[in-house]
């Protein structure tokens, strides 16, 4: 494919939503437009630069150069092209198997931290490595690196070194000072910034026994707080953690107590989506994650589930919507068949059970009952019929 662009062109490339680019895709995307002709890179995000850290931002200036035009949100909402709203937070607690889960992660990260400070954790003590990386500060030539430079050319690095001092673990380094930022003990981004230092300068380097050990360690641990370790270094990721915490099976039970007021307080009025990143998340959870994770959780389908076993939920007639499925409950099918019937005349639809348990029913209808045909169904130009099922 390269191939053929090098010998095509000239190429213009629009990458959208190009903060995803920032991580280990924007490194495989720089190779790519380094091997073209000098191609026009043009990059769309709402996600604003200075939520960019060091490394992403020397990544961003290297594919898209300097932000070029940005609109800000009121002028947007103003044109009427996005849509004002207010964001409320319905916080949410992890089920016990889920919070035993997350506690043996941190668990695992707290037991790596503890063995890092062990001397004998590798041929060249973690806090060693760190005395003179980060106090002693030689360079080539043996001479002392200022700290303005140092902060100034590993920012991460030396502000978690700081706090590992205010921590009593180490010396401060000469020229350093304590601000306000530094006054709290490391977390899990200096841990990561630490260690990412001190197994590409150091372990990754040596051949001892100590070290390999101390290398695989470091990365059965290191998923816990979202990164893993590569010949190249640190990488982020999503971890079991993170994915345990998006999945959780008590959003699906939280999605009832935020229907309840809101039917309480708008009555036939209410109009409710409730957004899911899947359809059906049952095949995708790791084996690790088995017995953790409920099956299906973080899926549309377990929601509708869940709202259905409520008996106040489920009189809200709860439809799931995706691109291959419209589902319901057995009541619902049966009142928004025949409203489909009316509101969408010439379609044979039918309902059959869905799902092993057979408590879902999908309506089904010939190849061109579809996405494009069923979504404007429900849409707010809809006749009121619409208004119960939807």
């Amino acid at each position: 494919m390269i191939a053929r662009l090098r010998a095509g062109g000239p190429w213009t490339l629009v990458l959208d939503e190009c903060h995803h680019l920032l991580e280990l895709w924007g490194r495989l995307l720089q190779v790519v437009v380094g091997q073209l002709d000098a191609p026009h890179v043009i990059g769309l995000t709402a996600t604003p630069p200075h939520m960019m850290t060091t490394e992403q931002a020397q990544l961003h200036q290297a594919l898209f150069g300097g932000v070029d035009l940005e609109v800000s949100a009121p002028a947007l909402v103003r044109e009427g092209l996005l849509a004002p709203y207010q964001e409320l937070a319905y916080l949410t607690r992890p089920s016990p198997a889920e919070a035993d889960y997350i506690h043996g992660e941190a668990l695992r990260f707290a037991e790596l931290r503890a063995g890092l400070l062990d001397p004998g954790f590798a041929s060249i003590p973690f806090l060693g490595w760190m005395q003179a990386r980060v106090v002693e500060r030689r360079g080539p030539e043996g001479a002392q690196v200022s700290w303005a430079r140092f902060e100034r050319d590993e920012p991460a690095l030396a502000g978690a070194a700081v706090r590992l001092h205010v921590a009593g673990l180490l010396d401060l380094p000469e020229g350093a000072s304590i601000r306000e930022q530094h006054r709290h003990p490391p977390g899990a981004a200096d841990w990561v910034a630490l260690i990412g230092d001190y197994t590409q300068r150091c372990l990754l380097a040596s051949e001892d026994p100590r070290d390999e050990r101390a290398l695989e360690a470091i990365r059965r641990a290191l998923p816990a707080v979202g990164y893993r370790l590569t010949r190249a270094g640190m990488r982020a990721g999503e971890s079991p953690v993170d994915r345990v915490l998006a999945r959780s099976e008590s959003k699906a039970r939280a999605a009832i107590d935020i229907l309840a007021a809101e039917s309480a307080e708008l009555g036939p009025g209410l109009r409710a989506l409730v957004l899911c990143d899947f359809e059906d998340t049952g095949g995708m959870l790791a084996a690790d994650l088995a017995g953790v994770l409920q099956a299906g959780s973080g899926g549309a389908r377990l929601v509708l589930e869940t709202l259905l076993a409520d008996p106040q939920a489920a009189a809200l007639d709860p439809v799931l919507m995706t691109g291959r499925h419209v589902a319901c409950g057995p009541d619902t099918a049966e009142r928004l068949l025949a409203w489909l019937g009316e509101a969408g005349p010439g379609f044979a639809l039918g309902a059959v059970a869905w799902g092993e348990q057979g408590d879902l029913t999908e309506i089904t209808g010939p190849p061109a009952w579809e996405p494009r045909r069923y979504v404007p169904r429900w849409s707010p130009g809809s006749t009121p019929r619409a208004a119960r099922a939807a």
